[in-house]
């Protein structure tokens, strides 16, 4: 373009060519799922199993039944702060208790205080002896996550100085819940106690000596016994009263916001104990293990340490009371409790950290996301000196570089996740559109109206029914029924094969080649056709329907505390995969109705969690897994639907399954009522199509299905109870298949 060319006038700025890029995120249902797969990894590889998941949760729980951890969504604020608390934790859950916890010893235990014969306090100092010297032992095996946790209890000091610090909420807290706090700062952060309770310093003032001898046990039996003493001096100090027990609770029920203990439940504890048994491990360990381990015992009370004379090294050895407990597993003099054991010159080498530098994880001017325990004063010059009266005095120049290395991998990673997660929801939006089989939701009026004038209508389909809340939690619990039912699936799925295919298939006689026929060699010298051929039978192909009974009765619990729709659908699954590994077609659908509808005849809504043809998706599995729960049932109607359905499916057996709680009532047809309709459609059933079935929860079905009902209690008697009936159900498809 020449100088001519040039329009007349200031030349515009094209805007859109100069606009930041902005990197696209994924929603955080996607993120989260990303974080859970790669914590899930993690928890495999440390602790040797490779069947359990880590589950995210916003009840800020963090324990595991040897199948599923769980760890809270947010512990902080900043991303790879947060991430390596997670891991961290997760880390003390799968690789430290599977691997060095006797779950049987701490069950005899349980169970004791549960019989009124053992202080329920034990139980706390258990738990925190227990964790502590957990996380020793996790620190000497994988250095990794001994910095994690490290970084992980810094983070949550300044919580429990928050609570239990010589401030007003300090002073006023209960003297005992205190003190078991106090215990688990000195034993699992290695910070010494921070209240300012006369009662507490006089009571760890006496158990000090017993800490390090109480965590470095070579077993769990043995943490007990130590924790019997400690739990001795704490009832010299704090009698059991009428009040006792209610302030000492509080421990267990995470008073304090932010204590880094295991509250496990004895459920749990029984289940890590089976699971536990599947693993080899050496869970009883070496007392040489122990050699450097330093506990916060020894040294002086934060209170005599001058500001400024935080020096590594000064502690006087020979005392024999418990050290500070370095993460880093290095040996040295013991602490004057000042101090968390420095590494000399034969540690890990690691280089200082410039005091002043400013890190990522400071979430303001002030520096305070760690409260003195990263940076080292509160002072914006970085300057050595502790903060007036801070908890946390010791030289954190080395940790706070292996922090800042520690975050700075952590926040790669988390980039490469959001990629990850992306990848997914794109994945996931995809499958979702297809999953649907051409099925529309038919808005509320313009639904079919059968030959009563009943008005039914599709008001779900497994892209409605799933979206990016439920899909991973439905089709975990899919995975998890399977995996639990295995053997009833495989009983199921042998009986189908064997009765569909004819094992007692006839043989063609009369046959000039092929086996010799007994019952036709008397006539071998007239003919030679002596021989027989057993007959090929073509695979036969099968096509059924699945019909939950979604009405209001279905949300009525039981004693476990699960509604009826919660075993429906558990039924559902095991059928559903049954089904699915016959390679049958299949459609599974619930429903309820209500009165109304065009004509007032009723309506019916039937959502459908998987469509007929094909396998099912993980979108449609994660839709069988849902429950839900409606309004009346008009069964007739929904089961009228479905024997029309099945019908309009080219198949050699055609099956409806029918699972519900008992008696229908809802909508009927004029001059009939619910039980009346629902057994005349019962016995108009067509010959080629086999209806049968479950009753849930133990709820009667046989009143209208007659010997083609079964009624169970609870999944595990799907396989007894269904085959029988199936039996039945399957004498006509046989002899069907074979002609």
């Amino acid at each position: 373009m020449n100088m001519a060319e040039l329009p007349d006038g200031p030349i515009e700025e094209d805007k859109e060519a100069h606009a930041p890029i902005v990197m696209r995120t994924a929603k955080q249902t996607w993120v989260q799922r990303t974080h859970e797969a790669r914590l899930s990894r993690l928890t495999r590889t440390l602790g040797g199993r490779y069947d359990v998941t880590v589950k995210l949760n916003d009840k800020n729980m963090a324990c595991t039944d040897g199948n599923t951890v769980w760890l809270p969504r947010q512990l902080d604020e900043n991303p790879a702060a947060n991430l390596v608390m997670q891991e961290a934790i997760a880390a003390h859950e799968a690789a430290g208790h599977l691997r060095y916890t006797d779950f049987k010893a701490w069950i005899k235990m349980s169970e004791g205080i549960q019989n009124g014969t053992v202080d329920n306090t034990l139980h706390h100092f258990v738990n925190i002896i227990e964790d502590a010297r957990i996380n020793w032992l996790l620190s000497q095996d994988y250095k990794g996550s001994g910095i994690a946790l490290q970084f992980t209890t810094d983070k949550f000091m300044p919580k429990y100085e928050e609570n239990f610090g010589d401030n007003e909420k300090g002073r006023e807290q209960n003297p005992r819940l205190a003190a078991l706090a106090m215990t688990a700062v000195e034993c699992i952060a290695n910070h010494k106690n921070m209240s300012p309770l006369p009662e507490v310093e006089a009571f760890l003032a006496e158990v000090r000596p017993l800490f390090k001898d109480s965590i470095s046990q070579p077993n769990t039996t043995a943490v007990i016994k130590t924790s019997q003493e400690v739990l001795e001096v704490y009832r010299k100090h704090f009698p059991t009263d009428g009040s006792s027990e209610m302030a000492e609770q509080q421990f267990g029920s995470g008073a304090g916001e932010g204590l880094l203990v295991d509250e496990h439940d004895i459920d749990n504890l029984k289940n890590m104990k089976r699971l536990q048994s599947r693993v080899k491990v050496n869970r009883k360990v070496s007392k040489k293990r122990y050699e450097d381990m330093k506990t916060s015992g020894n040294g002086k009370d934060k209170t005599e340490a001058p500001p400024g004379d935080d020096k590594p090294g000064d502690g006087k050895p020979g005392d024999d009371k418990p050290g500070n407990c370095n993460s880093d597993g290095d040996s040295g003099e013991p602490s004057d409790g000042d101090d968390d054991g420095q590494p000399d010159e034969s540690g890990d080498g690691s280089g200082l950290a410039d005091g002043g530098e400013e890190r990522p994880w400071q979430t303001d001017e002030e520096g305070d996301a760690f409260a003195g325990s990263i940076q080292e004063s509160g002072t914006k010059d970085g300057s050595t000196a502790p903060a007036e009266g801070a908890w946390h005095q010791k030289n954190q120049e080395v940790e706070t570089e292996e922090y800042w290395e520690l975050l700075s991998s952590v926040e790669d990673d988390i980039k490469e996740m959001n990629y990850d997660a992306i990848e997914m929801e794109e994945e996931f939006s995809a499958v979702r559109e297809a999953s649907d089989g051409g099925l529309q939701v038919d808005p509320r009026g313009q639904g079919f109206l059968d030959k009563w004038g009943h008005e039914i209508g599709i008001i779900g389909t497994p892209s409605t029914i799933v979206n990016d809340y439920n899909f991973g939690d439905n089709l975990d619990r899919y995975n998890r029924v399977i995996k639990r039912y295995e053997r009833e699936i495989r009983t199921l799925v042998a009986e189908l094969k064997r009765k569909l295919a004819g094992r007692e298939s006839d043989y063609q006689r009369y046959q000039r080649r092929g086996q010799v026929d007994s019952r036709s060699v008397w006539n071998m010298d007239s003919t030679d056709r002596i021989f027989r051929k057993r007959s090929r039978i073509k695979k036969p192909h099968a096509a059924g329907v699945m019909l939950i009974d979604a009405s209001g009765s279905m949300g009525c619990a039981n004693s476990g505390g699960q509604n009826r729709a919660y075993y429906a659908t558990e039924a559902a699954i095991v059928l559903a995969e049954v089904m699915a590994r016959c390679n049958f077609d299949f459609e599974v659908v619930d429903f309820n109705s209500d009165n109304g509808g065009r004509g007032g005849y009723g309506y019916t809504s039937m959502n459908v969690r998987k469509p007929l043809g094909g396998q099912p998706t993980d979108i449609s599995k994660a839709a069988i897994a849902q429950d839900h729960v409606g309004y009346c049932n008009g069964d007739g109607f929904a089961v009228q639907w479905c024997i029309d359905k099945v019908q309009t499916i080219e198949a050699d057996a055609r099956f409806v399954f029918v699972i519900s709680d008992g008696a229908p009532a809802g909508p009927h047809p004029e001059g009939m009522n619910c039980h009346s309709h629902l057994k005349g459609v019962v016995d108009d059933c067509p010959k080629d199509v086999e209806l049968f079935s479950v009753g849930i929860a133990g709820c009667r079905t046989s009143t209208f299905y007659g010997d083609r009902a079964c009624d169970i209690r609870g999944t595990a008697e799907v396989a007894e109870k269904v085959v029988p009936v199936m039996r039945k159900a399957l004498r006509n498809i046989k002899r069907k298949v074979l002609l």
